[in-house]
C-alpha cells in the first residue's frame, strides 16, 4: 500500500475517534528515566495500576450506579495470567492509593486485532506514547502524529478544571 494511503486510513481512524463519544484514558511510563536512573520497577504493574485507578475513578464520576468491564490485549498464557491476577488483586484490595469499587472484578484478554475499539485504542494509545517519549530524534512520523495527537487530545478525561494531568493521562515517573 502506498505510503499516502497509509496516512489517509490512519486520518481517517483519527477523526473517527476525535468524532466519537469516547473518554481516553492513558498511563504512560517513561521507561527512559527508569532505565536512566537504573531503577527496579514492575513497570506492567506501574501502568496498570494507575491506569485502573484513573479508569475507577472515571466511572464513579460518571455513574456511580454502573460498572465497568476490563478487556486487555491478550499476548499469552503466563502474561494474561500474571496481568489478570495483578488487576484482581487491585479489585479485591486496592491500589496503594485506591479502592477498586466499579471495575469488574475479571479482565477479559482479547485478540485486539478483532476488536475495533481495541484497534481505536491501540492507536490512540501509539499516538500517545509517540508523543511523550523521550530522547528521540523527529522525522516525518513525529510531524504526521502532532496533528492525529491534537485530535485525540481533547479526549482525555479532565477534572472540574479541565486539566487532563493525573486524571485523563498520567506520567509515571
Amino acid at each position: 500500500m502506498p505510503k499516502n494511503t497509509n496516512y489517509e486510513l490512519l486520518d481517517d481512524c483519527y477523526k473517527s475517534i476525535n468524532q466519537s463519544a469516547c473518554t481516553i484514558i492513558s498511563a504512560v511510563i517513561r521507561k527512559e528515566r527508569i532505565h536512566q536512573n537504573k531503577l527496579r520497577w514492575d513497570i506492567v504493574g506501574w501502568a496498570n495500576r494507575l491506569l485502573f485507578e484513573r479508569i475507577d475513578r472515571f466511572l464513579e464520576k460518571q455513574n456511580p450506579q454502573e460498572y465497568g468491564l476490563a478487556f486487555i490485549d491478550k499476548v499469552n498464557k503466563k502474561f494474561d495470567s500474571n496481568v489478570r491476577r495483578t488487576i484482581l488483586d487491585y479489585c479485591y484490595h486496592g491500589t496503594r492509593y485506591r479502592d477498586i469499587q466499579f471495575i469488574l472484578e475479571d479482565p477479559i484478554p482479547v485478540e485486539s486485532h478483532h476488536r475495533n475499539m481495541s484497534q481505536l485504542a491501540d492507536l490512540s494509545a501509539w499516538s500517545i506514547g509517540r508523543k511523550h517519549k523521550l530522547g528521540t530524534t523527529v522525522n516525518i512520523t513525529d510531524e504526521k502524529n502532532e496533528g492525529y495527537y491534537s485530535l485525540i487530545e481533547q479526549k482525555f478525561d479532565t477534572d472540574l478544571r479541565g486539566n487532563a494531568e493525573n486524571c485523563g493521562i498520567k506520567f509515571f515517573p
